[in-house]
């Protein structure tokens, strides 16, 4: 009788599981986990996961899952054509997709890049670490921007930003091609379509939406280094302006098809290149540049909060803030819905809604003023906004987001509170009505004057128009009494010495030492 012969299972060197980081330069999780699978001389499996936890979370939005769809589908193609390498894609939770790999091809390395995410994600990598733990399985998580974890002494964040961004961009990593059963196994996934297909309705609005993929992330750097960074300062607190002279490199970024760092070497090359140059037009471009630097810096800050303190999805980092007298029930809801519908009687909020639910864009201004007319006008716990606002910005990370609205709430303690005017900010930022009227149809005939006195105490309305849905005067008035009474009472400034030490920057302000 001849002798059995036992199946050989094929094994992995490494699993390079693709987060937030769609990108084959300057990654350095799938930089390490390609050395790990080289040395081991054995092959890299690349793993996305749409993970139904996160599909289905309140903040998930058909823009978030066309921009990692489009990422992906890109990021594919180039291994497949220029590395004989495939990504296996799966509809799975990570524990369930990793366990059934595992059970396939057993793998003893997991290498994914250090995600600052919302709870849902957070609880699922503790879960995955458990799951390593049981299994004999090495995940590493090499941080792809300056956020670490973790952060002991705030204080020593500067330096370590400063370290980690001051590395020269990681190359490309050679890729060994993977060998046909691997690319079998690969093969059998296809990417799935974008589950919320409703972002292929012919409205006309799809055309409008930013793409996310890592040539065009490089084109739009190269286009803001040649031509917009001149008109950044100055140009990106209007709605009118800031599509056509903001660096427009949120999308790349919070997707990861472009890296922080990447982008500063790029921004400091130029720099360089025309430090020397005296003329009008380099003079405010090099303004630009400075400007957009420091903010590829501030980035990272916000971002380090939520990395520090998990639970700031759910509370303020300052503790007397957490009962405001803020709406409820019904009430809430009800202003709510007219908000988000832009449909407020306030043009300014209004058309920034509606431009945000078409385009998944606004400039950072305008984001400010609907949160803080929300929180401080409409009076809605920031809480209730965080999910329905977040699936509004096709650049959403959570890091950010959180903080920002923590911010513009006036609930961090050691923020200015800054209750913007929806009527001064009009007059402002769009004196001539052309954003307002391009996003609100159904003000194209009315007067200048009449536009900018809708929403006034006691102003005027117009047919088809919504009057407004509050006093902004005063119901904003509560909000700021409150708000200020908690900051100067003697309680209020030792919480905020707290927050401060946790979470507040270490910069320097300009003009002092």
């Amino acid at each position: 009788m001849a002798a059995s012969r036992e199946t050989v299972v094929p094994t992995l060197g490494a699993v390079w599981w693709i987060k937030r980081d769609l990108r084959l330069y300057d990654n350095p999780a799938l930089t390490e986990a390609a050395l790990l699978a080289a040395r081991l001389n054995r092959p890299l499996l690349p793993l996305f996961l749409f993970e139904p936890s996160v599909l289905t979370a309140a903040e998930a939005s058909p823009f978030h899952i066309q921009a990692q769809s489009q990422a992906l589908a890109d990021l594919r193609g180039r291994l497949r054509g220029q590395h004989g390498t495939d990504i296996s894609i799966a509809v799975q939770e990570a524990v369930e997709a990793l366990d059934d790999l595992h059970r396939r091809h057993p793998f003893a390395l997991l290498v994914s890049h250090r995600e600052t995410g919302t709870d849902i994600t957070y609880r699922r990598d503790r879960a995955v670490a458990a799951w390593c733990k049981r299994r004999g399985v090495t995940w590493s998580q090499p941080p792809q921007a300056g956020v670490f974890r973790p952060l002991a002494d705030r204080d020593r964040r500067e330096g370590l930003w400063h370290e980690f961004m001051c590395q020269a961009p990681l190359a490309v990593p050679n890729l060994s091609p993977q060998p046909p059963w691997l690319r079998a196994l690969c093969a059998g996934s296809p990417c799935p379509d974008a589950p919320m297909s409703r972002l292929l309705e012919a409205d006309g609005g799809v055309n409008r939406r930013q793409l996310a993929t890592e040539p065009l992330a490089w084109a739009t750097l190269r286009g803001f280094l040649t031509h917009r960074a001149s008109r950044y300062s100055g140009g990106i607190s209007s709605p009118v302006t800031a599509f056509t002279s903001g660096s427009r490199l949120s999308v790349p970024l919070a997707w990861g098809t472009i890296s922080g760092r990447a982008v500063r070497f790029e921004v400091f090359d130029l720099l360089r290149e025309i430090s020397g140059d005296t003329s009008p037009e380099a003079v405010k471009r090099k303004r630009g540049l400075r400007a957009f630097s420091e903010r590829l810096h501030w980035r990272d800050h916000f971002a380090q909060r939520l990395e520090d303190e998990s639970g700031l999805e759910f509370h303020p980092p300052h503790p007397l803030y957490e009962n405001l007298p803020t709406v409820t029930g019904d009430e809430a809801q009800h202003r709510l819905a007219a908000f988000l519908a832009g449909q407020t009687g306030f043009p300014l909020i209004d058309a920034c809604l509606r431009c945000a639910a078409s385009t998944g864009f606004l400039n950072f201004r305008m984001r400010a003023l609907v949160t803080s007319f929300a929180c401080h006008g409409l009076r809605l716990d920031w809480r209730v906004l965080m999910a329905p606002l977040g699936r509004l910005w096709t650049d959403y990370e959570p890091g950010i987001h959180v903080s920002q609205v923590q911010m513009q709430a006036g609930v961090v303690g050691i923020n200015t509170i800054r209750v913007y005017s929806p009527f001064k900010q009009l007059k402002d930022q769009d004196p001539a009505l052309t954003f307002t009227r391009a996003w609100l149809p159904e003000l194209a005939e009315t007067s200048d004057e009449l536009v900018l006195a809708l929403g006034t105490t006691d102003g005027p309305t117009y047919p088809g128009y919504p009057a407004p849905l509050i006093d902004f005067a005063a119901e904003s008035r509560i909000m700021k009494d409150v708000l200020y009474a908690l900051r100067d009472s003697p309680e209020g400034k030792a919480a905020a010495e707290i927050v401060q030490k946790r979470h507040g920057s270490r910069r320097p302000r300009p003009g002092r030492r």
